[in-house]
Order: C-alpha cells, then sequence, then structure tokens
C-alpha cells in the first residue's frame, strides 16, 4: 500500500514533502492481518511501537521524518499526542 493510496479519500495532501522523504516513510509501512482485512502499520520513532497509519498519521509521520532526517532535531526533544 502507498501513501498515496492512504491519502486518497482524505482532506490531507503530500504536496510539502519531497520524493525522497515519501519514499522514506513509504518503506517502514508494514502490512499486519486484523479481522477488517490487511492494515498498514508504521512503527512510530518517537513514540517507540507500531502505530496504524491514518491519513492523519502518514502526515506526522512524514513531518517527523523531516524533523528528524532533514533537521537533525533531537528525538528526545519530540513528543507526539
Amino acid at each position: 500500500m502507498t501513501l498515496k493510496d492512504l491519502l486518497k479519500n482524505s482532506s490531507y495532501e503530500d504536496a510539502l514533502f519531497s520524493e525522497a522523504e515519501k519514499a522514506a516513510v513509504e518503506s517502514a509501512v508494514v502490512m499486519k492481518e486484523s479481522k477488517s482485512g490487511r492494515t498498514p502499520y508504521i512503527k512510530c520513532p518517537i513514540r517507540g511501537k507500531e502505530i496504524k497509519l491514518t491519513p492523519e498519521e502518514v502526515i506526522r509521520q512524514l513531518f517527523l521524518h523531516r524533523l528528524i532526517r532533514e533537521y537533525c532535531y533531537p528525538v528526545s526533544r519530540i513528543h507526539v499526542e
């Protein structure tokens, strides 16, 4: 499943992010079996656990990737809701 698929029927857009950023986050997506079928998850670098990918979470993970990789912001200084 691609990030574009996850954002398809939402009001969220990934236009702010480079193809490299999107590819990096997309490569971390894992599919898990659930009662409703296969569900995408990603391991959050801040929370240290796998989080179900919703459109809102996709954008959050893209911003986290940018903060950590591009701006070298320390993980210990980032908190998410």
